[in-house]
């Protein structure tokens, strides 16, 4: 099974965090639902840190582990996926 680190930047003021919460928009909810969309399989994204509610950030890191190859085009289609105020930066396979 293939770690990827995923690179985001995002306007923070629509969501309630960076961090899945019941009940709540987040970003990582945000960014789970666009892979899901697209690779038509769900992953489980571990934060590298977490903003509040309504905190922007120009960088911040994912990690996920999968066992099928990702799109081709993953960067360019989860951008198309995502709301324009979340943004992929870069994807990179680790481990």
């Amino acid at each position: 099974m293939a770690r990827y680190f995923l690179e985001v930047a995002y306007k923070g003021t629509a969501y309630s965090g960076f961090q899945s919460q019941e009940n709540a928009r987040t970003i990582q909810e945000e960014i789970e639902i666009a892979f899901k969309t697209l690779q038509r399989d769900s992953v489980s994204m571990t934060g590298s840190s977490r903003t509040d509610a309504g905190v922007h950030a120009r960088q911040n890191f994912f990690h996920f582990d999968y066992d099928q190859s990702l799109h081709e085009q993953f960067v360019y289609k989860m951008n198309a996926i995502l709301p324009a105020d979340i943004v992929i930066s870069g994807v990179k396979e680790v481990a």
